[in-house]
Parts: C-alpha cells; sequence; structure tokens
C-alpha cells in the first residue's frame, strides 16, 4: 500500500479531529494510503491518536531551528523514500521551492499535496498583487514553480473558480467534512428550539460579542442559546454585563465550556434545531460542517464557504458580516415562524452526499492519482 504523511509542525490534540488528521485517517481507513501525521508535539499529549483517530500512525518534528521551513526539510530529508504522497498546509513560495527540491532529489518519486486553507480575503489580496507593476514577470516565475507541486485543493467552488481563472495557482475543489457515522449514531434524538454556537468563544474573529448584543435586543420566546467553547480570558466581562442587562435571559444563554469528548459534542449538535455562526472571516468552517451533518439549520455570515454549506441560503439565512439588524430580523423570523427551513432529514442527506469524510477521501484519491 501506498504511503503518505501530513506535515503540520503546530498541530495539538484538537487538530486530529479536524481537517489536518481527518485526512490522512480517512485515506488510511478507506484504503488508500497507509498514513502518517507529523507534529512538534509529543505524542503523549495527543490521546485523540488512540480514539478519534485510532490507527494513524504519528511521528515527531524535531525543533531543531527557529524557522519551520528549515525544520521540515529536515524532517523530509531523513524521510526521503518512507513517503510516496506529502500533504502540507497554506503554501507559500518557501514551501513551494522546498517541494520542488525534494522531488528533484527524489527522482520525482514524491509527490506533494497542499491544502490551501484560505479565506475569502484572499481574492483582494491576489487582485491588488496582480495590479503592481512586476506582476506579469513574478506571476510567470511562481506559476512555473507552483505547476511542479501535484494537486492544490481550496475549501469552497467560488475560491476554486478564483484561483483557476485569476491566479497562478491551479485548484481542485475539495472541501471539509465530518463522520456520516457519528451523526447518525444520533438519529434518535429530538430536536430542541436551541440556537447553538461551538467555537472559542471571545476570540476577535468569531464576533461574539456581535450574537450577545443582538441576544440582548430579541425576545427569545420558547428558545434558548448554548454556547459551547472555552471562554477567551476578555470576554467573561462581556458575559457579565450582558446578565447584569438582561437578568430574565440568565436561563436561556447557557455557556457550558469547552466539551472535548466528541460524542459529548455531537449530542449538543443533534439536540440544536438552528447553528449560528457570527465570524469576522473563517476560511472553511468545521463547526458548520458538523452542525448540518447533524441536521441543523445554519445562520452564518455570507461567505463562499457558507454559501456552499447552505445550498445558497436552502438549508439556512445568511448576513452581511457585523450586521447585528439583519442577525436580529432572522433570528426573529425563526422565533416567529415566519423562516422556515427543511426538515433536519432532508438537511442530513445533503451534508451526507457533499461533506462525509468518506466521499471527500475518494474524490482526493482520484485526485492524487
Amino acid at each position: 500500500m501506498k504511503k503518505m504523511i501530513c506535515l503540520f509542525p503546530i498541530g495539538e490534540n484538537v487538530h486530529l479531529v479536524k481537517d489536518v488528521g481527518m485526512i490522512p485517517y480517512m485515506l488510511q481507513k478507506e484504503g488508500y494510503y497507509k498514513s502518517t501525521i507529523a507534529f512538534y508535539e509529543d505524542k503523549e499529549k495527543l490521546p485523540y491518536l488512540s480514539d478519534e483517530v485510532a490507527g494513524l500512525s504519528y511521528k515527531k518534528i524535531s525543533k531543531i531551528f527557529r524557522y519551520e521551513i528549515l525544520n521540515v526539510f529536515v524532517f523530509l530529508l531523513k524521510n526521503l523514500n518512507s513517503y510516496d504522497v506529502v500533504m502540507m498546509f497554506h503554501p507559500s513560495g518557501k514551501k513551494v521551492i522546498l517541494a520542488y527540491f525534494i522531488k528533484l532529489i527524489s527522482f520525482n518519486k514524491v509527490k506533494f499535496y497542499f491544502k490551501m486553507d484560505v479565506n475569502d480575503s484572499v481574492i483582494e489580496i491576489i487582485r491588488r498583487s496582480n495590479r503592481k507593476i512586476f506582476s506579469p514577470f513574478s506571476n510567470r516565475l511562481k506559476k512555473w514553480f507552483f505547476a511542479k507541486v501535484d494537486l492544490f485543493t481550496v475549501e469552497s467552488r467560488e475560491l476554486n473558480d478564483f484561483f483557476n481563472n485569476e491566479s497562478y495557482i491551479k485548484t481542485k475543489y475539495l472541501p471539509n467534512g465530518f463522520l456520516t457515522e457519528k451523526s447518525d449514531r444520533q438519529d434518535n434524538i429530538k430536536k430542541e428550539n436551541i440556537f447553538l454556537v461551538v467555537g472559542r468563544l471571545g476570540a476577535y474573529q468569531k464576533n461574539h460579542e456581535l450574537f450577545l448584543s443582538v441576544l440582548s435586543k430579541i425576545d427569545l420566546k420558547d428558545w434558548s442559546v448554548s454556547f459551547v467553547g472555552p471562554i477567551e480570558d476578555g470576554f467573561h466581562s462581556e458575559i457579565d454585563r450582558f446578565y447584569r442587562d438582561c437578568p430574565d435571559k440568565k436561563n436561556k444563554v447557557i455557556f457550558t465550556g469547552n466539551i472535548s469528548d466528541r460524542d459529548r459534542l455531537n449530542l449538543e449538535y443533534a439536540k440544536s434545531k438552528v447553528f449560528v455562526l457570527t465570524s469576522r472571516w473563517e476560511g472553511f468552517s468545521l463547526s458548520l460542517v458538523e452542525a448540518i451533518g447533524n441536521g441543523c439549520a445554519i445562520v452564518s455570515t455570507d461567505m463562499s464557504s457558507s454559501r456552499d454549506m447552505t445550498n445558497c441560503g436552502e438549508f439556512g439565512r445568511l448576513f452581511s458580516s457585523n450586521d447585528g439588524e439583519q442577525l436580529a430580523s432572522i433570528l426573529n423570523g425563526i422565533i416567529n415562524g415566519s423562516i422556515i427551513f427543511p426538515d433536519e432529514e432532508e438537511i442530513k442527506k445533503f451534508a451526507k452526499k457533499h461533506f462525509g469524510w468518506k466521499g471527500i477521501a475518494k474524490k482526493l484519491n482520484g485526485y492524487l492519482n
């Protein structure tokens, strides 16, 4: 069986249940590759290796140098003939040149796959770069080097079209996914009138203060809100202020704290009717795809990935970033019954077809071959 390795030096335990770990795990589980993952982290600090991604091999990257690219270079030299495919994230000029060099000295026996993992802001960044005076020459040089890499994938259809039509990088579309068997275990859970939020609560990117501001102004009636995730230090004061201003919502707006047990977390998704994402930006939110995989309708900031996941609004509603009035209008529509979504089984069916890890692994294997 062919062998592949995913190099993600800064990886931690949580990354094993994200795309970083799930892609090599599913390629192995479906019988396409014998997979390994490599971080700086000690294996003892990665408990998900023994349960969530059981069977996935692990190698530690030695942190010899200050710069990550040098540590990856040394690792690849030491393991030059060990792997048929090397998977990496966030391609840069240095990483692509490194890939080209390794391919040269291995006589092109090693394939390199880069997962772009970018958000919509990349469109303006590349367009702005293309307007610079030396861009035509620079882009030709970049195109030559990037063409030496075997595969680049990007997570949304819109960004895939953009890269192939307006940039020097040619990509394939490959979204992130969810484990369908985990959502199937929750089929007997009855949906409740719950708005669910999952993530790093209070992180600037996530913009949870917007959601709290909106919640302070609407009548939840028989709905409740569940915030799941670790709470950033500075956000505690925002929560205290919310409860102080809205004492009637203390039993309706709940902060559970972090839930690391994946079965417990899936239960939160399974019993919630609507998942809310207020992020200022996202690449491809794994919490969104886990939510639709568990039959949740989506209320999200309007992004290319959320348009894919809601099927352009069929399974959710999108609002402009930081637009509290638009978000309030959507929430009120759901609470009052004027906004009705397809039933959870229809949402699950769509999610399984387009975002199940099994199908994604099959598609990726096809790209690599």
